[in-house]
């Protein structure tokens, strides 16, 4: 994808619900086409996809001492697997004032 580094991905998740790779997920690979961008964001991805690579071995790391910052680390190892994958355009975000106008609606 355009360079050589050991690390693919990185993600921060501080909610309780996250779920955890499996053996066998696609990275998300995101796209730019301009012609789909946003006068806002003229830079930003407007497209996704199953990227070519796949998880193949999944590690957890839970640490030892009670004033840790992290309650775990995930770390999955992946192999290049290219593969056809579909486009499929991203949705735009709503500024925050304007979702809590919308939620107060549906109340």
């Amino acid at each position: 994808m355009g360079g050589l580094t050991d690390i693919l991905d990185e993600q921060l998740d501080y909610t309780e619900k996250g779920s955890i790779p499996q053996v066998g997920d696609r990275l998300r690979q995101f796209l730019h086409i301009a012609e789909f961008a946003s006068e806002r964001f003229p830079d930003s991805s407007t497209h996704v996809r199953d990227g070519d690579w796949i998880v193949t071995r999944v590690e957890r790391y839970f640490p030892n001492y009670p004033d840790s910052s992290k309650r775990e680390i995930v770390v999955c190892y992946c192999a290049f697997d290219p593969i056809v994958s579909q486009l499929e355009p991203l949705g735009r975000a709503m500024p925050a004032n304007a979702a809590l106008k919308v939620s107060a609606i549906a109340k």
